[in-house]
């Protein structure tokens, strides 16, 4: 089953912003990580339950818990949760870095991919999954070797 076409679209905008080249794009990209992931819960909560009214009222932690997402899962989203929101409400001095953030985002995939199935994303324009795959790299289980050769090429290339 593929993700509804708002979650795939609501993706693109922060591949777009973890790629780009402006100062504290890690930052912003960190918070719609989050954003989405409690969006994709409660609309695959309502999806599941059309009856189920509760979304407004239905807070981060109990729209992962609602959807069903394994209880180690739900406790790394929960921390991270918490340190956006200690960035945006107590700690403006809390930096993200690119690896923070492409864990982030391979993580937005993950609960995208436990609702909705393996092929959730195989909709997605084809820049957006191999955008996903250079965003891989720079997460903390990428291969360094292959991170290490597309540097380089792209070192050779602008020369």
């Amino acid at each position: 089953m593929y993700a509804p076409k708002e979650i795939t679209d609501y993706l693109e905008p922060i591949i777009s912003t973890y790629l780009s080249d402006f100062r504290h794009k890690e930052r912003s990209a960190f918070i719609l990580c989050d954003n989405l992931i409690e969006l994709s819960c409660k609309l695959r909560i309502k999806e599941r339950n059309p009856a189920d009214n509760r979304n407004r009222e239905r807070k981060f932690p109990h729209a992962i818990r609602d959807a069903k997402l394994s209880k180690k899962f739900q406790g790394v989203l929960l921390k991270r949760h918490g340190i956006r929101n200690d960035m945006q409400h107590e700690k403006m001095g809390i930096a993200i870095d690119s690896q923070d953030c492409a864990c982030d985002i391979l993580n937005v995939v993950k609960v995208i991919r436990k609702l909705w199935g393996k092929y959730a994303l195989d909709s997605a324009s084809d820049w957006v999954i191999c955008a996903l795959r250079i965003i891989e790299l720079y997460s903390n289980s990428s291969n360094m070797s292959k991170k290490s050769q597309l540097e380089n090429k792209l070192l050779k290339e602008i020369d």
